[in-house]
């Protein structure tokens, strides 16, 4: 078992000089809280884990990057808070918020009255998702906030990227613990935006005038905001063969088709009919079956959050030229050395 994160960063970047139990040395599954107030898990030997794999990874290494997780006191009840590992290693520590002035300020003044508490060095701060309006007034008046409350420098401010954010197929076949039904391969890596989410209430007439008023030119480079993702109950065949018959519409005219359909029906008496699904199979239009009600699938989507994963390389390349243009990484380099 290993971090997610930890295992993105390891093969993207070729780190496999470095055991992944050193990388992630501690995991916190589900009912290790309660272990450790119970004594069951041993303080000493966590603390043990942790120092041992940060001086072997370091012995191999030119650089060390610690990636906390939320903000500065999590972990505190396992007495592996951010700032107890960071204090533990010697390590200095970059705040990271997102955007705005007033409530991005009050939450790394409270980050920082913990980093305070136990004594961490503060290298700077990143504001993150910053609206990208706002962007050059947000820095004017974090700069000056932090120069007078902190003493310390803004690293970046990163302009929000809505992209970045958006779950891929793959995402949704992960969080519905399924696989495509049907749809190339390639389908998988297709982003779709949340905001672009559709239950299908409608009858199949009504739902074929939506799909066709969706539609994007073929001129348009990034169809994010008009790839739809549609949501219906598996017993629904009016609308799934809709949803075919429209594919195969735009196929032969020459027109991207990359809408994809959820079917949703979490009893053992709704399934698909054998001829539909021998349908659907031919047609190679992406097509989901969740296990879940509608109004379960719609609230998983709405309250998710997709992992970077390397598979999505689309994503994760996007991502890394994105914030490399927006951080000063020579001023991070140099408020985070050992001399300073």
């Amino acid at each position: 078992m290993v971090d997610k994160d930890v295992k993105l960063i390891r093969d993207h970047f070729n780190l496999h000089h470095i055991a992944v139990d050193d990388m992630s040395p501690v995991l916190i599954p589900r009912g290790y809280t309660k272990k450790f107030i119970d004594g069951l898990v041993s303080k000493g030997a966590q603390r043990e884990r942790i120092m041992d794999s940060f001086n072997k990874t370091a012995a191999r290494s030119d650089v060390m990057l610690l990636e906390g997780t939320g903000h500065v006191g999590v972990g505190s009840c396992v007495n592996a808070s951010n700032a107890q590992v960071a204090r533990m290693l010697d390590a200095d520590m970059v705040l990271v918020a997102n955007g705005g002035i007033g409530k991005c300020f009050d939450e790394l003044y409270l980050n920082q009255q913990a980093c305070i508490m136990n004594n961490i060095r503060l290298a700077g701060v990143v504001v993150n998702k910053v609206k990208p309006d706002k962007l050059d007034e947000v820095r004017s008046y974090m700069e000056r906030l932090l120069a007078t409350h902190f003493g310390v420098p803004l690293l970046g401010v990163v302009p929000d990227k809505p992209f970045l954010g958006y779950p891929a197929l793959s995402d949704f076949e992960r969080l519905f613990g399924t696989e495509l039904i049907s749809g190339a391969p390639q389908m998988r890596h297709k982003h779709y935006s949340v905001e672009n989410i559709s239950l299908v209430t409608t009858g199949s007439e009504e739902f074929m005038k939506n799909m066709r008023a969706k539609e994007y030119p073929a001129s348009v480079p990034d169809p994010h905001n008009y790839r739809i993702m549609y949501v219906t109950h598996v017993t629904r065949n009016n609308v799934i063969l809709a949803f075919l018959s429209e594919h195969q519409r735009k196929l032969s005219l020459g027109l991207p088709s990359e809408s994809a359909l959820v079917l949703c029906g979490d009893d053992e008496r709704y399934d698909l009919f054998p001829e539909i699904e021998d349908m659907i199979v031919a047609s190679n239009a992406p097509i989901l079956r969740a296990k879940l009600s509608t109004w379960q699938a719609m609230s998983s989507i709405a309250r998710f959050t997709p992992k970077l994963n390397i598979d999505d390389t689309h994503r994760v390349t996007e991502a890394i030229e994105w914030y490399e243009d927006c951080i000063d990484f020579d001023l991070l380099e140099q408020r985070a050395s050992c001399e300073y």
